[in-house]
């Protein structure tokens, strides 16, 4: 007795095709249709459409997605952008990004704390204790950051500047064992990470970590970081493709194997006892004292995850951005020898007859325009915005403009960072001298045009959620640039490097006889 086939085993009898595939070529086009649908009732849904910006990315953040990718690593997608839509434009569904100054106390209030948006949730790895930096919840990233406040205050630096000169002189150690060995054309850059990555295992742990005494990428930190950086700059852009591997046993066993995460728990480990007791650590000057210190008082709130969380954070958090804004300064004095000899004569007065200290070398004017400039175009961001969530009711901007409820409103250092209109001449071009009084100004006149730049600045980011170790990445900034070419001239080869290899080379002629 014959039955009756359905009207898709029909079809899949007349095309000759197996009915799996007849089923997945009906499905998809209605798959396809539905999620063009969503996308574009979620669109007008949202209340952006008197907020100008590329058509596409109204209904999806793949049109983010695909713009970052099409600059380099490192390129800036969103600064064209502002330049063809102006201050305020829609990067995404709800998302509107902003490059108004005046905006900046309004979305990054201290007072109103807006929650953090979810594209936050990305830098919170599975299978790893949630660093307080990706709580959107203000009061619990507070409260969090409250316990290790301390360890980075400026009254804590100079626990932390005699760790910062040994790591000065293995550094110059390690040059000047380089220069000596014959080999003449030294990748200076590299061997800034080194000492960037030495020096935060330095700081969190009370010893490096072995980059400068061995002259290469211990435990491939390095490389393993920079690797991430490319798995960031796709996953920010559509934070959705996070939620797919979130809760993946194998995902989480990853991030604990991570390298950074790996070391960091062992040298927790290290300084615990069997028994739970943490060891010595009172006569410690390392962070990680200070973090053992804070679990005493509030074990429940410090717990030994947490530490290693915050011991993890900061290697992690602390190492590249530091080494790329030293990467950036060292390209610019290589490429550019009269402003590493403005520097150099700058250093030289303040005749220091050793180690710079950090009080002397933040207070020349010189070097402190050459960090600025590089804290200021330093490319180690991720291409986002510092994104918040608008309040109920929504929020409204101080040009008149109001966002809806529920949407992700922010900025971007680097859009802030170049604007003409606050540092005028070149904002592209590293210039110290703009942090200079200029010939004839008064000294009026350079303080408020000084303190414009200032009040962009979103460098260490702002308000509440301002990066935390700030003052420490300073004077090793400082520090290291005041002894480096207080030591050497940094001669200009045939090859310097790009930005995307992370290569500055050049030969090292010493300035001073031993």
């Amino acid at each position: 007795m014959s039955r009756d086939y359905s009207p898709i085993e029909m079809l899949a009898q007349q095309w000759s095709l197996d009915l799996p595939k007849v089923l997945l070529i009906s499905v998809l086009p209605i798959v396809a249709i539905s999620f063009v649908l969503y996308c574009v009732i979620d669109s007008y849904a949202a209340g952006l459409g008197h907020i100008p910006g590329p058509f596409f990315a109204r209904f999806t953040d793949l049109d983010g997605l695909y713009r970052k990718w099409s600059v380099s690593l490192h390129g800036d997608w969103l600064t064209p952008l502002h330049h063809k839509y102006g201050d305020i434009v829609r990067v995404g569904p709800r998302s509107v990004s902003v490059a108004d100054p005046a905006a900046i106390r309004t979305i990054y209030n201290t007072k109103s704390r807006l929650e953090k948006s979810r594209r936050w949730e990305v830098f919170s790895p599975a299978g790893i204790n949630q660093p307080y930096g990706s709580m959107r919840d203000m009061a619990e990233h507070g409260m969090h950051r409250r316990q290790v406040a301390g360890a980075y205050a400026t009254s804590s630096l100079h626990r932390y500047e005699p760790m910062v000169d040994r790591n000065i002189e293995n550094l110059l150690e390690g040059l000047e064992k380089q220069r000596k060995s014959g080999i003449w054309k030294v990748d200076i850059a590299r061997w800034a990470y080194y000492y960037a990555y030495d020096l935060i295992g330095f700081v969190t742990f009370g010893k490096p970590i072995g980059f400068l005494n061995q002259g290469r990428d211990v435990h491939y930190l390095i490389t393993t970081q920079i690797a991430m950086l490319y798995y960031f700059r796709t996953i920010v852009q559509l934070p959705m493709l996070r939620w797919f591997g979130i809760n993946n046993p194998l995902l989480s066993y990853i991030n604990r194997k991570f390298a950074f995460f790996k070391y960091a728990e062992g040298q927790v480990n290290h300084r615990f006892k069997e028994e739970g007791n943490w060891v010595d650590h009172s006569e410690r000057n390392d962070m990680l004292s200070y973090f053992l210190a804070a679990r005493e008082k509030q074990p429940d709130l410090m717990t030994r995850e947490e530490v290693t969380t915050n011991c993890f954070v900061n290697m992690a958090a602390g190492s590249l951005s530091q080494s790329k804004v030293l990467e950036e300064i060292l390209r610019f004095l290589v490429r550019v020898p009269e402003a590493q000899e403005r520097l150099y004569s700058e250093i030289k007065s303040c005749d220091a007859g050793g180690a710079i200290s950090n009080r002397r070398a933040q207070a020349l004017p010189y070097l402190n325009g050459v960090v600025r400039e590089g804290l200021r175009l330093h490319h180690s961001g991720f291409g986002m915005i510092i994104g918040r969530d608008t309040p109920v009711g929504g929020l409204i901007l101080p040009n008149g403009v109001h966002l809806p409820e529920g949407i992700e409103v922010g900025m971007d250092p680097r859009v802030l960072g170049t604007r003409e209109e606050t540092y005028h001449d070149k904002p592209y071009e590293f210039r110290p001298q703009r942090w200079l009084p200029f010939e004839g100004e008064t000294k009026e006149s350079h303080a408020s045009r000084v303190s414009n730049m200032d009040q962009v600045d979103l460098s260490f980011g702002y308000g509440a959620s301002a990066c935390i170790g700030k003052h420490v990445a300073l004077m090793s900034i400082h520090k290291l640039l005041a002894n480096l070419v207080y030591k050497y001239k940094l001669v200009p080869t045939d090859q310097t490097g790009s930005d995307d290899d992370y290569s500055v080379f050049c030969t090292l002629q010493p300035r001073l006889v031993a």
